[in-house]
């Protein structure tokens, strides 16, 4: 079971446009939040510029001795990131999973404004769904762009026919095993 301790997403000019902690302990008040994003904003633009790699895109993973921080930066420069245990696997496929909820909700609301904090009701509930598929795993798995992402799988034939519907609109691929 993967702990994901909280998400972040910053907008391009490194505000913090949403945070969602979900460890039970050392939460983070939200001046703290700030800081973290405004940090990692800064510590990701240095690490491009300072790569010996051309075209390097900035810090991808940075691993602690009690959590691993997870980055995926879109193409327009908003960055997605997560904090969570030690050692836990596939979370690019979660970040790009939780970019395409992003673009899906948040993007295509007409009431959002761009670079503002998101406020989404729509983007929180898949959201939260998301996260606890990534927790709870079952024998059903979501490709996103190559990366295994875990589904919990429905009964009933009916729910399995939404699904493979759903799957084929969004262009994911399901395995069973």
């Amino acid at each position: 079971m993967a702990a994901i301790y909280s998400l972040y997403i910053i907008n391009k000019s490194g505000g913090l446009i949403f945070y969602k902690d979900y460890g039970s302990a050392g939460r983070m008040d939200t001046n703290d939040s700030l800081r973290v994003a405004s940090l990692w904003h800064s510590m990701h633009a240095i690490s491009q510029q300072l790569s010996p790699v051309s075209g390097c895109s900035g810090i991808e993973l940075l691993q602690a001795d009690s959590f691993d921080l997870h980055c995926f930066q879109s193409l327009t420069g908003t960055k997605f990131f997560v904090v969570c245990e030690p050692g836990t696997q596939h979370m690019e496929g979660l970040l790009k999973f939780i970019y395409e909820l992003y673009t899906d909700y948040v993007l295509k609301n007409p009431f959002y404004e761009m670079e503002m904090p998101i406020r989404c009701e729509l983007f929180d509930i898949n959201l939260t769904q998301a996260v606890q598929k990534d927790r709870n795993p079952s024998s059903s798995i979501w490709w996103v762009v190559g990366s295994p992402y875990c589904a919990s799988a429905q009964d009933g034939a009916d729910s399995d026919e939404d699904d493979h519907q759903q799957s084929r609109k969004h262009g994911r691929k399901e395995l069973r095993n």
